[in-house]
């Protein structure tokens, strides 16, 4: 929890931290989903694996993925802190 960034949708920090690199990434989201009221930036080895590799995610990995989440999207290399990260989804 110590890590955790709050910011506002403008990208403002709520309290101490800097938000990450990706914070346009965030913001995207906020700003075309306004039904999303949270964003989980993680970069997990299996899904980073997967990705390095040019391969989507099975949605059978494992079942409760394959029931709560199915398909799992993935967007081309980006340049991280870049416009082509948000454009990107």
């Amino acid at each position: 929890p110590d890590d955790l960034i709050i910011i506002d949708r403008e990208g403002k920090p709520a309290g101490a931290g800097t938000p990450s690199s990706e914070i346009k990434l965030h913001l995207r989201i906020y700003d075309r989903r306004p039904d999303c009221h949270a964003v989980v930036h993680a970069h997990p080895i299996t899904a980073t694996s997967f990705s390095v590799a040019g391969r989507d995610i099975p949605s059978d990995l494992l079942p409760e993925a394959a029931f709560v989440l199915g398909r799992v999207a993935t967007v081309p290399f980006a340049v991280p802190g870049t416009e082509d990260v948000p454009d990107s989804i």
